[in-house]
């Protein structure tokens, strides 16, 4: 049943995540969304092969990026919205998941969790400062020409096989019992709290 839980949230994830930023940036004028071809249901489009192993093996990870063309926008705050739209769709869908938790039956209820962990799971990645995440794209929004967002640009994948290393090494240091200590699971879990 967790396998199916697990295989149920990330086809969630994979269907509806980007055609709801894709759908913000259609509304604000930028065709590029539209363009993409990613404003699909279908999951094998926004799929991303190395994301999708981090999906089934960490309860966080990644799918393709959805295109959106800065210039579209005459407005800062318009191209945000776009970048925000991402952690608004993980938190309303928690928040409904977790209200649905409480009159669920055994069988959907690990369902249910499993899609609060996986979303917010989405939220802690793409709170990280590194290439293609939410937060990376509102830093690159207002500060397109800081030696930091270069810096980040180029090396977010080395950051982010940072992460996971540290993540590895402390729930081995520490013991499998306590995995909850590894980097991603303490914020995600405190964010899972806190809505909960």
């Amino acid at each position: 049943m967790q396998l199916l839980a697990i295989v149920i949230s990330i086809l969630y994830i994979l269907c509806f995540r980007n055609i709801s930023i894709g759908l913000v940036a259609t509304l604000l004028k930028d065709k590029s969304a539209k363009r993409s071809g990613l404003l699909t249901l279908n999951p094998l489009k926004s799929m991303n092969i190395v994301g999708l192993i981090f999906m089934f093996t960490s309860g966080f990870g990644w799918n393709k990026p959805i295109n959106v063309y800065p210039h579209a926008y005459n407005k800062k705050w318009k191209e945000s919205l776009v970048y925000l739209s991402g952690f608004a769709f993980h938190l309303i869908s928690i928040i409904v998941f977790a209200l649905l938790l409480k009159i669920s039956t055994e069988n959907l209820h690990i369902i249910l969790n499993q899609l609060i962990v996986l979303n917010a799971g989405f939220i802690v990645f793409n709170l990280f400062p590194i290439a293609e995440t939410d937060f990376f794209r509102l830093l690159k929004c207002y500060l397109p020409k800081s030696k930091t967002v270069k810096y980040l640009s180029a090396q977010g994948a080395t950051i982010l096989g940072m992460i996971v290393l540290i993540s590895v090494v402390l729930s081995r240091v520490i013991g499998t019992d306590y995995q909850i200590f590894t980097v991603i699971d303490i914020i995600r879990d405190s964010i899972i709290k806190t809505i909960l």
